[in-house]
């Protein structure tokens, strides 16, 4: 179990401190896990909604790799691509992360909303 709770502000660590695995935003002291895996999964299930850069450090502190989760992934594909959406499809996009409803849920009331 975690030592406390971790909120997101869109950009967070996993790094060793004092023998344990931490999970920072910025430098607030985070949740401690005893594995780096443990951490790991914990940071990227905070970034996952809305977002963010998740980066890895070893255990010597050097990064071991930085990771763009959830929407921002998606915006830099899209910019990527030139994908745009209308107001419409975002407005159904917001309204589906905003339902509660468990991914497959969500997956499901996407493709119900744009099928023709």
């Amino acid at each position: 179990m975690p030592k406390s709770s971790t909120r997101h502000s869109g950009s967070v660590a996993v790094a060793k401190v004092d023998g344990r695995w931490a999970v920072r935003e910025g430098a607030t002291g985070g949740s401690f896990f005893p594995t780096r895996a443990e951490a790991v999964a914990a940071a990227k299930r905070a970034l996952a909604r809305q977002g963010g850069v998740l980066t890895v450090h070893q255990a010597n502190g050097k990064v071991r790799e930085t990771l763009t989760l959830g929407r921002d992934t998606a915006v830099r594909l899209n910019g990527i691509e030139g994908v745009a959406l209308n107001a419409a499809s975002r407005r159904v996009l917001r309204d589906v992360e905003a339902s509660g409803m468990t991914p497959a849920q969500q997956l499901g009331a996407i493709v119900a909303a744009f099928k023709k």
